[in-house]
């Protein structure tokens, strides 16, 4: 599966008066096989399908623009919330040639100030089981979340 960069920045926030948690803003992808139906559909239509700008569908039932995004921190409390963008066709940021098939669907969210105050999370997209992440992979570029 193709894995696309993107960015997370870094800061701080006072939880009490003695205490600074760290937080950070989002700027995560979810990665998703596409709907070969859909890509058929388009192509049928006329529709130009191989731009990476081309609007796309993720596999029946597994996500859609729009679907809540929830963090939990490792005693599950909620420590934040967004909704998925719109899908749209992966890059492969080296130029490479890919089968179509094998392009992703990608959905942009973004979260902002999200508490870095514990060592694991889980991130939900949907109903979707939870991808579990760690401190590190939540904050760090290029770690985005891969739904199969």
């Amino acid at each position: 599966m193709l894995l696309t960069a993107c960015s997370g920045q870094a800061g701080t926030s006072s939880k009490s008066s003695t205490e600074s948690v760290k937080t950070v803003s989002l700027n995560k992808l979810v990665l998703t096989a596409i709907d070969t139906e859909d890509i058929i559909h388009q192509m049928s239509a006329g529709a130009e399908v191989t731009s990476f700008e081309t609007p796309c569908k993720s596999v029946a039932g597994f996500v859609a623009a729009g679907d809540e995004v929830v963090i939990r921190d490792s005693d599950e409390r909620v420590v934040a919330e967004g909704h998925l963008g719109p899908g749209l066709y992966g890059n492969d940021e080296g130029g490479n040639s890919i089968p179509l098939d094998e392009v992703p669907c990608v959905f942009e969210f973004t979260i902002a100030n999200v508490p870095l105050a514990d060592h694991r999370y889980e991130v939900r997209i949907g109903d979707n089981t939870p991808v579990e992440m760690t401190r590190m992979e939540l904050a760090n570029s290029g770690e985005d979340i891969v739904i199969d």
